[in-house]
């Protein structure tokens, strides 16, 4: 469903006029109404980790340089997902103000051995700091939540509906129930039964997104585990 069709249909179950158009409708009060709360329900539904805005992002280190930008479509970061791919280590944090300043200044460290990052600003803007500072080109690697919650008919991200053709790459069944929900309160309608059932499809659709692990209470039937070691060269094989 497009954004006009998601109006259309949300209009239809209300009882109102429906819209031939959405984006640009000045002459509609009911369209410029609807585009501004489609703006709410899409960038609401985005503030939750849906693996379908889930993006992994890797750069390359580069001597002397500890601080590095995220990419344009940056939300948020996604904990316990980097990794310095060249040396095979985990980066630890984001650490804590405390533990930041702690390496920077304090006499005794284990700098050398344990390389971690901490999300902090330059010049305005969030960036990647590493420490120690990389002395040579390595690669990178952390998971992350991106912003651009809808996308146009050509498949270009964004952060916000632009045209009457764009699609949600959130579930758009969930778009048009938070939008009816929030089109009723608009109208000073009862909305209670229609927010209880956007609640409730939005908590399900969440949970049935990302399946939770298994949890083994058996050790002895386990069959896979979190191991850290080469295919080859260990042991002498």
């Amino acid at each position: 469903m497009t954004l006009l069709t998601i109006c259309q249909a949300v209009t239809d179950e209300i009882g109102i006029a429906k819209p031939t158009s959405v984006v640009g409708n000045t002459s509609d009060e009911n369209a410029v109404r609807m585009l501004a709360l489609a703006q709410r329900s899409g960038k609401t539904l985005a503030t939750r980790n849906w693996s379908v805005l889930q993006t992994e992002h890797t750069f390359q280190t580069a001597n002397g340089t500890s601080a590095y930008s995220f990419p344009a479509d940056f939300a948020r970061f996604l904990p316990q997902t980097s990794w310095n791919r060249t040396d095979y280590r985990w980066l630890r944090g984001s650490v804590t103000a405390q533990e930041w300043q702690w390496r920077q200044s304090g006499i005794a460290q284990s700098r050398e051995t344990d390389q971690v990052f901490m999300i902090r600003a330059d010049s305005g803007q969030r960036k990647f700091f590493i420490d120690p500072t990389p002395t040579a080109v390595e690669t990178v690697a952390y998971e992350y939540i991106g912003n651009t919650w809808c996308q146009s008919a050509s498949g270009t991200g964004q952060t916000a509906w632009a045209a009457d053709d764009d699609v949600s790459r959130i579930d758009e069944y969930l778009i048009e129930l938070d939008l009816k929900c929030r089109l009723l309160r608009s109208l000073g309608l009862d909305y209670g039964e229609e927010k209880y059932e956007s609640e409730r499809e939005i908590e399900k659709a969440f949970a049935r997104d990302k399946p939770g692990e298994l949890l083994d209470l058996v050790a002895a039937t386990k069959v896979t585990g979190v191991v850290n070691l080469p295919e080859t060269g260990y042991g002498g094989v």
